[in-house]
């Protein structure tokens, strides 16, 4: 069963509430406007219960109510139906727009998007030497030891720690401007 308090109910009316239904012995869970009961009451304590102040409404407990596990079926079919749907769409919609890809060979046109313009002009002008897959890893390895590894620097040498950082921003600026101007 369900319990409403009116919304004008005051704490002493919900304290006489509580102290009646922990006299009948009867579990409760509760938020901030309801209390729900953990087994069914007598109609004879259900009256009891309804007649005191600040309660609005008693309502047995919804049998439709639905249970997580009925939520996450309805979730799990959901979800089919709309990937069912687009696989559907997909498979009637013509695939070709234009001729076929060539995947030997890109586009001129075609740019990266601007944070990897910097990255792709590295690439396209590092010597052979440099290993360029590897790139990746080592700057990981030293943005996660930067605090480690410049923070005395920094400490003993502020300003060219700052130009430091400068002369990689500026850098960073040339490689992006080389791969626009690609």
């Amino acid at each position: 069963m369900i319990l409403r308090f009116s919304p004008g109910a005051t704490d002493e009316e919900r304290g006489a509430v509580a102290a009646a239904v922990e006299a009948l012995g009867v579990p409760v869970t509760g938020s901030v406007g309801i209390l729900v009961f953990g087994r069914p009451l007598a109609p004879e304590e259900a009256l009891g219960i309804a007649a005191l102040p600040g309660v609005a409404a008693l309502l047995p407990e919804d049998p439709r109510a639905p249970t997580l596990r009925e939520g996450l079926y309805r979730w799990t079919a959901a979800s089919c139906l709309v990937l069912g749907l687009l696989v559907l769409l997909a498979s009637h919609v013509p695939h070709q727009l234009a001729g076929p890809a060539d995947p030997l060979r890109t586009p001129a046109d075609l740019q990266p998007s601007w944070p990897l313009l910097a990255w792709y002009a590295f690439i396209d002008r590092a010597p052979g030497w440099v290993p360029v897959t590897l790139l990746p890893l080592l700057g990981t390895a030293v943005l996660l030891g930067w605090p480690w590894i410049a923070g005395r620097f920094a400490d003993r040498r502020p300003r060219l720690h700052a130009a430091l950082g400068v002369l990689a921003l500026a850098a960073f600026a040339a490689l992006a401007a080389l791969g626009v101007a690609r």
